[in-house]
């Protein structure tokens, strides 16, 4: 089983894909907007099957987007697969670096970032490449986008901002690796990684406006709602920041066995869910980061939830993903599936996109899970 290396991150902006499939809305970004919410309101069938599997190769640790027609998924093998969404067939397949991080779909482009340090533009229905820009930094983050703007964290210590031709408008420097994906919000972007702050950055000017010192490194997306934002952190936190006002809100810590946070939190009006490596999904109160309740399951939680209408579903690095009751966290459903389950979870409407590494550690499989 391949585990995920000690993670630094970065922050996107909210953006609302249009719907693109006939009954399948789209994800095209990690945790589906570029405000990182993670969260809709489509009803998830009561009994989730598998509707479809794709052999992706070796080593699954992306989480999968999709425009309601493709997903898109890179694996650590170097692979990039483009892949029908009704089906499960693959469309296309183009040989890359190594690939652990969420692509970005915008406009006729599907861009990733890979381990060698190169962020590649394909054309999404084709699969040729568009252009290509080396940034000489591992590449670990998913990008994210407001439609104009691409923005990509690596591991040179930099924030890059390109243009949908692959030129460099800023590049913003950083006191450490940048390990996650970038959220956006109001015409700014939201940044933290391995220098314990969280970076406020006009995306326009690509100049910073303010700055909030965390305690302690991220090692997941931040999540944006409002005039809040929430992110964990390695050193065992989970920490609500106003906005506005770039000063913390609350912190939260587990009482018993606090572990490191490296799942994104899903942001709602009324509760903040969290996976963790105490092996939980905890739900805290949005406003006052009191816990609500938590869900143990059998492996670390690195992986992020999405909420789903009145339904939490949490993938679990022990081969399972749960399917949870929003307000009191009870178990409603438990799919086995053939591997650890690294990445994150991406909604098709009412279906769900997940990837495993498979357990005999020869690949990774992708799959589609829905009511039959």
């Amino acid at each position: 089983m391949k585990l995920l290396r000690p993670v630094c991150l970065v922050f996107c902006s909210i953006f609302v894909a249009p719907l693109l499939g006939e009954t399948i809305s789209s994800w095209p970004i990690f945790r589906g907007t570029p405000a990182q919410t993670g969260s809709s309101t489509t009803n998830i069938a009561d009994k989730l099957e598998v509707l479809w599997s794709f052999y992706a190769g070796d080593g699954v640790e992306a989480t999968p987007v999709h425009d309601g027609k493709t997903a898109y998924l890179g694996t650590l093998d170097g692979k990039f697969h483009a892949v029908n969404l009704t089906d499960g067939k693959a469309l296309w397949t183009v040989k890359t670096g190594p690939i652990r991080a969420a692509a970005c779909i915008v406009a006729d482009l599907v861009v990733v970032g890979d381990a060698d340090g190169k962020i590649v533009a394909f054309d999404k229905a084709k699969g040729t490449i568009k252009w290509t820009l080396d940034t000489m930094g591992e590449i670990s983050g998913g990008a994210n986008t407001d439609g104009t703007s691409i923005l990509q964290g690596t591991h040179d210590n930099s924030l890059y901002c390109l243009d949908l031709l692959g030129k460099v408008r800023w590049k913003f420097p950083m006191e450490g690796p940048f390990y996650g994906t970038p959220a956006i919000a109001g015409g700014k972007t939201f940044a933290a990684g391995c220098d314990s702050t969280l970076h406020i950055i006009e995306i326009e000017s690509g100049k910073e406006v303010a700055s909030v010192a965390l305690n302690g490194q991220t090692g997941a997306s931040a999540s944006i709602l409002g005039d809040k934002l929430y992110v964990g952190t390695m050193s065992k936190e989970v920490q609500a920041i106003q906005i506005k006002q770039a000063k913390a809100d609350w912190a939260f810590s587990p009482d018993v066995r606090p572990a490191e946070f490296r799942s994104s939190a899903v942001a709602t009006p009324d509760l903040v869910i969290i996976g963790a490596r105490d092996k939980r999904v905890h739900a805290l109160d949005a406003s006052t980061g009191k816990p609500r309740w938590s869900f143990l399951t059998g492996g670390w939680v690195d992986g992020s939830p999405v909420v789903a209408s009145k339904k939490v579903i949490a993938p679990s690095l022990d081969g399972n993903l749960y399917v949870l009751g929003l307000e009191k966290g009870e178990l409603l459903q438990k799919v086995v599936l053939d591997g650890p389950i690294a990445g994150s979870v991406a909604l098709a409407g009412n279906r769900v996109l997940v990837a495993s590494d498979r357990k005999d550690d020869k690949g990774g499989t992708l799959f589609l899970l829905g009511g039959k």
